[in-house]
């Protein structure tokens, strides 16, 4: 049984929906130049499918636990997606020295 991936079906069903609106700015950014910034299931769904096709080059296939650090950020949510999209698990902690491959966001 294949499971759709819920971004790519998000991204054909209504792809010019919001997807995600960061609250608050990336480093380096002021809070009024990033107020209201927002990602679209297209452009998610186009971060993810490029991230996952950089994880499988890297040996990210399925089953592959995949430790997942870093703050919260637009980054964080696109690796969190693409190890999925690469059939990859995602385990979310600081995972250093366990092994494991680590996607630093």
């Amino acid at each position: 049984m294949r499971i759709p991936h819920p971004i790519a079906a998000s991204a054909r069903a209504r792809p010019d929906h919001l997807a995600l609106l960061m609250s608050s700015p990336p480093p380096g950014r002021s809070r009024s130049e990033h107020a209201g910034r927002g990602t679209s299931y297209r452009a998610l769904a186009d971060m993810v499918s490029r991230r996952a096709a950089v994880l499988r080059k890297r040996g990210i296939s399925r089953g592959k636990v995949v430790a997942l650090q870093g703050p919260p950020s637009l980054n964080w949510v696109r690796d969190f997606w693409a190890v999925g999209w690469a059939r990859g698990v995602v385990l979310v902690s600081h995972c250093q020295g366990w092994g494991m491959p680590a996607v630093t966001v």
